[in-house]
């Protein structure tokens, strides 16, 4: 039987993280529930970039205002010979009231596909158009469709949509970086978390008889 426990929360909270493993089959379910090539270049850039950025979904989708939506223009990226570096940088996020600019970088991530080149061959198709990082018919994507895209990638893995949301990408991020050994203060950093609220997502795994 397997069971999850909080590192530190007295609360439950029935969201599950997106480990790098279900990571994995999501990017693989994407090529066959997505019916364009442009949005399976799209999901996939969207679920690589939740992960390794720590990303808010209002960061990346429409789920109210445009207030806290990454632009085109706040992401770069770097080609250093054979490597690539995906660069990011967030000014507008829960809790900034400061507008702070926080940078934070990726290169290939630990899927058995390079985050960073997906987001490279995103770019490449989205094109030059000013506005929202990820957008659809040049309009931002609707939260209620990326939730859609989720759960029937979820669904095809065999999991249950209802125990995941798209806060899942962050928890799931904020897990592994605990597995490998990152440290607190760097996580907190990573996720742009302001005191050690983060350690309730943080989830350890053991299998029990």
């Amino acid at each position: 039987m397997l069971a999850g426990a909080y590192r530190l929360s007295p609360s439950f909270d029935s969201r599950l993280p997106i480990t790098v493993d279900i990571l994995n089959k999501l990017i693989q379910a994407v090529k066959v529930i997505c019916t364009s090539e442009y949005e399976i270049i799209l999901f996939t850039a969207m679920f690589l970039f939740a992960f390794n950025a720590f990303a808010r979904v209002g960061e990346i989708c429409l789920a109210g205002t445009y207030h806290n939506l990454l632009q085109l223009s706040d992401v770069h990226i770097e080609r250093n010979n054979s490597s690539m570096t995906f660069n990011v940088c967030f000014s507008n996020f829960k809790h900034n009231l400061r507008h702070i600019k926080h940078r934070l970088s990726f290169g290939h991530g630990p899927t058995f596909v390079s985050a960073a080149l997906c987001l490279s061959e995103y770019l490449k198709a989205r094109g030059n158009i000013i506005g929202p990082l990820f957008i659809i018919n040049t309009n931002p994507i609707p939260r209620s469709y990326f939730d859609k895209k989720l759960f029937s990638c979820l669904s095809f893995c065999k999991l249950n949509p209802k125990n995941y949301k798209g806060h899942s990408f962050r928890i799931g991020a904020a897990t592994h970086a605990s597995e490998i050994g990152i440290s607190d203060a760097k996580i907190r950093a990573l996720g742009r978390w302001h005191s050690n609220a983060f350690k309730k997502y943080v989830r350890t795994y053991n299998i029990m008889d």
